[in-house]
Formats: C-alpha cells, structure tokens, sequence
C-alpha cells in the first residue's frame, strides 16, 4: 500500500475561495509522467474524477465518484482500475471565524492518498510502487501552485 498524508497552510484567502480556485484550476498541465484532467472529467457536478499514471509498461487511468462533496469543506474521491485502487481526501478548513485572530484569515489543506496494488501484479509492484510515489509530490507541487496563481487572480480576503 502507498500512502500519503500532508498539510499545506494558505495565508490570506478563506476555505470557500481556496476550494473553488481548487476546482477552477482542475485541468492541470501534463508534468513527469503524470496527466490530470480534462477539467470536465476531474471534477463537476455529477462528481466525476479522473486522473492518468504514466508508468513503465502500466498506464493507469483512475476514475471515480465524489463519495463526499461539502462546497468549502472538503473533496473526497474513489477509483479503480487493472486492479489498482485508490482513495483521495482533501479537506479545506479555516481559522476566519475565531475571534482572536489577528493576523489575515488562514486556510488549511490537508490531504490524503492512498493507492493498493493487486497481488497478481507483484512483478511490476515495485516499479508501479516507486513511480506513483515519484508523482505524489509533482501532483501535490501542482495541486498549490495552480491554486496560488487562481488567487492571486482573484485578489484576497480581507476579514
């Protein structure tokens, strides 16, 4: 089993403008093997999501339903395919509301990953193995950036 937990802190925008700008920004660039999209696949309103692996004699192609889906709050996915199975999670929450903050409104991001490989492809599970894990941070580098570059377009929250 892969797996992958991390938190990323946004200064300045609240959980409802980072989740949209997460959404708006869907349709990610191809990057080291790895292609996310198209946007109307990755996320919309029936709750479908996509995402593609480029790996060595295995090209992956996951795509699930959103088992959960909160506007601001969090977005939670499911898929399988050639017996992979994966799990995603990412949850979007903010400090506006706390009356002693002082400093501009903070939102977290924190995310989880998950991906189980069958038994009958334990010949190419150490290879299938090290390059999703490979791409786990590319996804994640992408994931913030494009949503930074969303917000800076969008301009900041200010209470």
């Amino acid at each position: 089993m892969i797996r992958d937990r991390g938190v990323e802190t946004l200064r300045g925008h609240t959980r409802g403008a980072v989740f949209d700008a997460a959404v708006a920004r869907a349709n990610w660039p191809t990057a080291a093997g790895v292609r996310i999209g198209p946007e109307e696949d990755f996320l919309v309103a029936g709750g479908r999501v996509r995402a593609e692996l480029h790996l060595p004699a295995l090209l992956l192609t996951v795509t699930g339903e959103v088992t959960g889906f909160e506007p601001g709050a969090r977005i939670e996915a499911a898929g399988t395919q050639g017996g992979i199975f994966v799990t995603m999670a990412v949850r979007f929450a903010d400090n506006a509301e706390d009356p002693d903050r002082l400093d501009p409104v903070d939102t977290t991001l924190t995310w989880s990953f998950e991906a189980r490989l069958p038994h009958w492809l334990a010949m190419l599970q150490l290879p299938a193995e090290a390059a999703i894990k490979a791409a786990i941070p590319v996804l994640k580098a992408r994931f913030i950036a494009n949503i930074v570059h969303d917000l800076e377009g969008r301009g900041s929250a200010t209470d």
